[in-house]
């Protein structure tokens, strides 16, 4: 079965436009993601599990992605709280994909004052085993290291 999916489209001035999430719904998109970047250039960031969960109010059906959740950023009780509270609010609609975000030299970790190299550590582990069993069962992937 093919699937249908899309990043949430941003208003002219850069703003997530999370009143298109309703509009992909009613097209039949099956998913909508969000993108967890730090941009560090001026450019607008917003922070993806508080727009995808604007998005879940607005929607019923769509799945919510995160295009990669970036994990060193986040202690990860937090996260794991994040996301059982959104998993809870949507509907059981998450789509967890995880890792440690941007590319070597991007702005995005000058912005973070995060070191350029060796910046995974084991947050994804510690992540993964901090998020509620309800949701890590609902099937996981390890797509592995990249």
């Amino acid at each position: 079965m093919m699937r249908i999916s899309t990043g949430l489209p941003m208003t002219p001035t850069g703003v997530p436009d999370v009143s298109m999430a309703r509009r992909l719904e009613a097209l039949g998109y099956d998913a909508i993601s969000m993108a967890d970047v730090v941009v560090g250039d001026g450019t607008p960031g917003f922070d993806a599990p508080l727009v995808l969960a604007a998005a879940a109010s607005v929607t019923e059906r769509i799945r919510l992605e995160f295009g990669v959740l970036s994990l060193p950023l986040r202690p990860a009780a937090w996260v794991a709280a994040q996301i059982q509270t959104l998993q809870h609010l949507s509907g059981d609609r998450i789509v967890l994909g995880v890792g440690i975000g941007g590319f070597p030299g991007s702005p995005f970790w000058r912005a973070a004052g995060a070191p350029p190299r060796n910046r995974g550590g084991g947050g994804r582990m510690t992540c993964c085993g901090c998020c509620p069993a309800s949701f890590v069962a609902s099937r996981p992937r390890w797509a592995g290291l990249r």
